[in-house]
């Protein structure tokens, strides 16, 4: 074999074997969450906020999109956990009873992410 030839299947092989070994070695789940625990001080520092909103059958959001919810800039539906799944929403996306909520309020927003969370639990809307 060529040199080059050599180069290559090499670092095809290097490659092959770094992402065996990371699939191998990824963090498992709750060490993924002890380092996402880990990085809620930076959203503090930012001054945002994080809110886990369950949406109980009944509640007066089901069948409302997202985007009809939150209408603060400083306030967004970064993920919503759905039947075990997660996925980030899009505005349209609607929601369904069950479904829990991750909102991220910035400054100003904070407010509103509490209304939202008193509306999931059955409270009235404001007029």
């Amino acid at each position: 074999m060529t040199s080059g030839l050599v180069l290559v299947v090499a670092s095809a092989l290097l490659a092959l074997l770094v992402a065996t070994a990371f699939v191998l070695h990824a963090p498992r789940p709750r060490a993924a969450l002890r380092r996402a625990r880990t990085e809620l001080p930076l959203l503090a520092d930012a001054g945002v906020e994080l809110f886990r909103i369950a949406v109980p059958e009944g509640s007066p959001l089901v069948d409302r999109s997202i985007g009809e919810v939150v209408s603060h800039p400083a306030v967004s539906v970064a993920l919503v956990r759905r039947s075990g799944r997660s996925f980030v929403p899009a505005p349209d996306t609607p929601i369904a009873p069950g479904d829990l909520l991750l909102v991220l309020a910035g400054p100003g927003g904070r407010q509103e992410a509490v209304l939202l969370a008193s509306i999931a639990a059955g409270g009235d809307p404001p007029p």
